[in-house]
């Protein structure tokens, strides 16, 4: 009977010691299901506050874009402040007015282009920029273009300087007659040419990639803002729409055919996008038109988000086709140049036989006429935006702002008119 008791005690306090030691163990469960909550929790509060510090940081953007801006303005000081053997004064111009405007060789909502006896000259109305919110552009098209005069590009128009009168600021450029790349196209009708659309995308993609080497978005690339010279070599003239990148920009800008998905989704978009573009301009090139052309921007946005490979791709030999679609792929980091660098883009077979390094020497296939050098621009003073002349320019401190940038306002406003027909000038032997 003993034994029984004895036995039953030993099986009970072994429950308990098993019950307790369960015990411990459940509370030892607790304690770490607890301690893993709390490091989960603290594991997010510190991925918020990581993602948090990203945004701030993302957000600085323009800080850090205007920072190097700062930093261009001092290098391009210190070259003011050393002025070059066959220049006395660089970066800052003083036009003759007394000179004769020869013909127009660009216009648009944000200036006009004049040609003036041998010189070309582009003028921004301070009143339009002023009142649209758009007078830091200028701003950014001086810093950017004072960049490409330090690191020159042959495939980049030549920036001789600026200045700034009570209606305009002006900026000297290379004078480029050979014509805008559209209007020799369509008169020439160059469409569909694989030799001809080689060249000058080659020209194009070099000059993208000289400007990103400078953290340099273009943004703004289509046939109208490439420019022939006098011997047919092609030149990036229009820098009204881009801006140093440190990250990412949000703006949305330049032209409906050739916007990128980013840039309809507005999810942020960097240099990416230009080679976007330089994929819709070769498919213009030998298409005659815009993969994505609609009747309708929205049209347009709905096609540009469907995917490249959706475009009528019948005009387009298989080469072409696999390098558009290799420069439009739909997300920006898959894009050639950024999956694969720029040499992927010059071993790519649609140039096979192209001698990259020989480009800017080389012939190129279409020569302009030289005895009429305002024949392949067909510009009228109708494409300017009304009140273009105004001498409204806002409050006090706002020429102070144009003072800061472009130096001390300039007496007169206009060239001379010409005091012959445009039709009857001589060929003119401007740059080439």
């Amino acid at each position: 009977m003993e034994d029984a008791r004895g036995l039953k005690d030993a099986v009970k306090d072994a429950i308990n010691e098993v019950s307790s030691l369960l015990a411990q163990e459940q509370e030892k469960e607790v304690k770490e299901r607890a301690k893993k909550k709390d490091d989960c929790d603290k594991s997010k509060e510190m991925s918020l506050k990581l993602a948090r510090a990203v945004q701030r940081f993302l957000g600085r953007e323009e800080d850090l874009r205007e920072l190097i801006g700062v930093e261009v303005k001092r290098l391009l000081a210190e070259e003011e402040a050393e002025p070059a053997e066959d220049a006395e004064e660089p970066f800052v111009v003083r036009p003759d007015f007394s000179k004769e405007v020869r013909g127009l060789l660009g216009a648009g909502g944000f200036g006009r282009v004049q040609l003036v006896e041998g010189e070309a000259w582009k003028a921004a109305p301070k009143a339009f920029h002023e009142k649209s919110g758009f007078k830091e552009s200028l701003m950014w098209e001086k810093l950017v273009l004072g960049a490409t005069l330090r690191c020159p590009c042959p495939f980049i128009m030549k920036y001789h300087g600026c200045c700034h009168t009570a209606k305009y600021v002006y900026f000297k450029v290379e004078a480029l007659l050979g014509g805008e790349l559209y209007t020799v196209y369509k008169k020439e009708n160059l469409w569909g040419s694989e030799a001809h659309a080689r060249y000058f995308l080659a020209c194009t993609l070099t000059a993208l990639e000289h400007l990103h080497s400078l953290r340099v978005m273009l943004r703004s690339l289509k046939l109208e803002d490439c420019v022939l010279s006098a011997t047919g070599v092609l030149k990036l003239v229009d820098f009204g729409l881009s801006k140093f990148i440190v990250d990412k920009t949000f703006t949305t800008c330049g032209t409906p055919d050739y916007f990128s998905p980013e840039v309809i989704s507005a999810t942020g978009h960097s240099f990416p996008v230009d080679w976007w573009c330089a994929g819709v301009m070769l498919f213009e090139l030998l298409a005659e038109t815009a993969p994505f052309s609609s009747e309708t921007p929205m049209q347009i946005y709905s096609k540009v988000l469907g995917g490249i490979q959706r475009a009528d791709f019948s005009p387009v030999g298989e080469e072409a086709k696999d390098l558009i679609c290799g420069l439009c792929a739909q997300q920006p980091e898959e894009r050639l140049p950024e999956k694969e660098g720029f040499d992927a883009v010059r071993r790519h077979g649609f140039f096979k036989g192209l001698d990259w390094q020989g480009l800017g020497d080389m012939t190129p296939p279409y020569r302009p006429p030289s005895a009429a050098p305002l024949s392949n621009f067909n510009v009228q003073e109708d494409d300017l935006n009304p009140g273009f002349g105004s001498v409204e320019i806002g409050a006090p401190s706002c020429s102070q702002w144009w003072a800061q940038h472009f130096g001390p306002q300039l007496d007169g406003d206009e060239f001379a008119e010409a005091s012959v027909s445009c039709s009857l000038c001589p060929p003119l032997g401007l740059c080439q």
